[in-house]
């Protein structure tokens, strides 16, 4: 089903993804949730298969923080998808954290792992404040209907995480063509 099962020994013990914010807030879309909304986003001409990442549900301006030391790779502003978000490299592959309403980051900038980012918000593609985050394990190919993105749970603490119960939030009514623009 596009999930992915298994990790590169090497890297089986050495991906622990940190809290993305401080406190707790609740999950409001899973992993692969709204297929069908999510097919008129493509990354390499090829649709999603469903949500490719994790969404909480928090206020404007909640510091968000990233979830293992990096590097900066991407700072950008998207329109009808991402919104404000950065893209950060880290020894096993990439995060992305979107929606936000500042960043606090260039790039190229070395970021330890807790390291502030800026704040999230409600920018680009979103139906309501909240992050979007989501992760890319090395090696990944951005055409696998996911865009290369993986399901995060595994890396989790979901103890640590998940303590609120999951709300629901509506995928955001956006245009065809504002679907179609690059994804980091």
């Amino acid at each position: 089903g596009g999930i992915r099962i298994l990790a590169y020994d090497f890297l089986a013990d050495h991906i622990k993804v940190r809290n993305p914010f401080a406190g707790h807030f609740p999950l409001s879309q899973a992993w692969g949730s709204n297929p069908g909304f999510y097919s008129r986003f493509k990354y390499n001409g090829v649709p999603l298969k469903g949500h490719n990442g994790f969404d909480f549900a928090m206020p404007v301006g909640t510091p968000l923080l990233a979830v293992d030391a990096g590097r900066v790779i991407q700072v950008r502003f998207g329109v009808g998808g991402f919104g404000k978000y950065v893209l950060l490299e880290h020894d096993w592959g990439e995060s992305v954290y979107a929606h936000m309403d500042q960043i606090a980051v260039a790039e190229g900038e070395a970021v330890p792992a807790q390291g502030r980012l800026g704040l999230s918000g409600n920018t680009g593609a979103s139906t309501g404040p909240h992050l979007h985050l989501g992760m890319r394990i090395v090696p990944y190919r951005r055409s696998d209907g996911w865009g290369g993105f993986c399901n995060l749970a595994p890396f989790m603490d979901v103890n640590e995480i998940f303590r609120e119960r999951p709300v629901p939030m509506p995928p955001s009514p956006i245009s065809e063509e504002s679907a179609s623009e690059p994804l980091p």
